[in-house]
């Protein structure tokens, strides 16, 4: 069952914790990048599958609503397992009612949902993948890319 969590009753260390075992993890989640990002951020928290969803907030004419911080690319759920589009939905429509509005950019690991009362629009990013080294990265340069890449060094 998907709980809602707020500031005050989240246990960082532990949230940390969870974030880092995750193999979806982001440092965009850890604690204390959010505190800065968004102090007062709040939580949506499955115990039974280990998945979590940080909840940033602001108020604006009374009204609370979900957004993306500045310098924070990717948030939304992130979780222990692979994350199905039934967890993506659970999560989405767990969030509190309280929060009008949601404009938030979810992680690549988080499948696209549609949820009844939100509506969401894809906006596709390039991911580079860094995780194989740079041999690798460098292994899949076009040969136009690999010159380019000489001729800037030589500069």
């Amino acid at each position: 069952m998907i709980r809602y969590v707020r500031h005050a009753d989240i246990d960082k260390a532990e949230w940390d914790r969870k974030l880092l075992a995750c193999p979806n993890k982001l440092w965009y989640a850890l604690s204390h990048v959010l505190d800065v990002a968004s102090p007062g951020w709040e939580a949506l928290v499955d115990d039974a599958n280990g998945a979590m969803m940080p909840l940033t907030w602001r108020r604006k004419f009374g009204f609370r609503y979900l957004f993306q911080p500045f310098g924070l690319q990717q948030l939304g759920v992130f979780s222990m397992q692979p994350i199905t589009t039934g967890i993506s939905s659970s999560f989405l429509s767990a969030v509190p009612k309280h929060f009008r509005l949601a404009e938030i950019s979810v992680n690549q690991g988080m499948p696209a949902t549609q949820v009844s009362g939100w509506t969401s629009t894809e906006h596709p990013d390039s991911i580079l993948d860094l995780s194989g080294g740079i041999k690798n990265v460098r292994a899949n340069y076009s040969k136009g890319h690999e010159r380019n890449v000489l001729k800037a060094g030589n500069t």
